[in-house]
């Protein structure tokens, strides 16, 4: 969880900060989600190009990180955690990480995902992680 949110923290940081920058009237609502703060009638499609945007440079930033990387974000990286496939043992498909990275670009989505790590007999593993047969094990070990 630890690395997610650092994951996290370095997306906002890249990706939501410059966005804000470059799209100012935009910065109310990011921060408060009201579209009520101003009355430009041009800021809501603003707000749905730069939402859009961020989605996608998120997804982007899941998917490429734990494919190219070998199953580590950044944020795993430091943890020193890994995803890999559980069939082979291997690194990710391409496939594997963009589903993997979908719920974690949509807040809702990702609430819905972790439930199953609220069960304390359950086996720790996210409603994507067994759809798509990942699990994430510590990357010097190996182990869960």
């Amino acid at each position: 969880m630890i690395a997610f949110f650092i994951d996290q923290t370095l997306i906002f940081l890249v990706v939501i900060l410059p966005m804000i920058r470059f799209f100012p009237g935009a910065a109310p609502l990011y921060v408060s989600g009201s579209p009520a703060l101003s009355s430009s009638s041009a800021l809501p499609l603003v707000y749905a190009y730069t939402t859009l945007l961020a989605f996608l440079l998120s997804i982007s930033y899941w998917t490429l990180t734990e494919w190219l990387a070998g199953g580590q974000s950044v944020g795993k990286m430091i943890m020193g955690l890994r995803t890999v496939s559980t069939s082979a043992k291997c690194s990710l498909s391409f496939s594997q990480s963009f589903f993997r990275s979908v719920p974690k670009s949509m807040n809702m989505l990702l609430v819905i995902d972790c439930v199953p790590l609220m069960n304390p007999k359950g086996v720790g593993l996210r409603f994507s992680d067994k759809a798509f047969d990942t699990r994430v094990v510590d990357w010097n070990s190996g182990e869960e």
